[in-house]
């Protein structure tokens, strides 16, 4: 089951902005409080810190984690603010790998450290290529439009038709990675993919193309099934601006909107699957 040791412990590195000792309550404890209230589908700092104060749920918390101490709003807030995203979003990635053998994130998250968090958490990553990281985009396009290279790699072709719309995918993948310049800097890098997509729609016809790294060698035929989770986690931002009213949080402190935003993706897209494979059943009931 989650306790302690399977969630506190592992925001124990979390980096700060400026130094902090611990008094009354330790920033993994905050984080693990705001982790937890969000997994639970609360929208803000504000209803989780009102949902941990209930004493069904402090017994909870001193139970399972033995956080013996719930800060007030105020300080819950403040604590967040000192704490640095990246280093937030390294420790959550190595939490998440435990329960999945493989993790799947968009094109935000594509940076050498995931890649180094989640390898360390002995998981497998499915990283989206994109502008963020444009040379490795632009010599997977070149190698996947090349017709000859293109040929010898494994591919899968889907068609969906809704109505009058069509839309083709066409999935590419090969384990021919060691080219790659600077390949050595993305942990156990060992495949690439694509994905074009055709769209036919209303008499017009559309085209795009998106690039992956892995460090699973993965069939065409995984890469389509994978991906779709990748599209689910694009999703995200437009569930995190209605639940979460993301577009309207008014902590004016970036480290702390960059915090509640990824603390917020993990509690929406992950919330119901951590309970189950937990086997841990986190309170709730209805804040406002």
């Amino acid at each position: 089951g989650m306790d302690r040791t399977t969630l506190i412990d592992f925001f124990e590195e979390v980096g700060m902005t400026e130094e902090y000792n611990g008094y009354f309550c330790s920033i993994a404890e905050a984080v693990g409080i705001v982790v937890l209230g969000s997994l639970c589908g609360f929208r803000n700092v504000s209803q989780i810190h009102h949902w941990a104060e209930n004493a069904r749920v402090k017994e909870f918390l001193k139970e399972k984690f033995q956080i013996a101490h719930i800060p007030c709003y105020f300080w819950l807030l403040t604590l967040l603010k000192m704490v640095k995203p990246d280093t937030l979003n390294e420790c959550m990635m190595k939490w998440a790998s435990q329960f999945t053998p493989e993790i799947v994130a968009d094109a935000l998250n594509c940076q050498q450290k995931t890649a180094e968090a989640i390898a360390a958490g002995k998981a497998d990553y499915l990283l989206d290529v994109k502008a963020n990281q444009r040379n490795l985009e632009e010599e997977i396009a070149e190698y996947v439009k090349d017709d000859e290279l293109r040929g010898s790699m494994d591919k899968k072709r889907t068609v969906e038709k809704n109505r009058e719309r069509i839309e083709i995918r066409t999935a590419y993948t090969s384990d021919d990675a060691a080219w790659l310049c600077g390949r050595e800097k993305w942990k156990s890098l060992c495949c690439i993919g694509a994905i074009r997509k055709e769209v036919e729609a209303d008499g017009k016809r559309t085209e795009e193309w998106h690039y992956y790294i892995s460090s699973r060698k993965l069939s065409a035929e995984e890469l389509l099934h994978h991906a779709r989770m990748e599209w689910a986690v694009e999703s995200m931002h437009w569930l995190l601006d209605v639940h979460y009213g993301e577009d309207y949080c008014r902590i004016a402190n970036k480290a702390a909107q960059q915090n509640l935003s990824d603390i917020a993706q993990l509690g929406g897209a992950s919330g119901d699957v951590f309970s189950a494979i937990c086997g841990i059943q986190i309170p709730r009931f209805t804040s406002s």
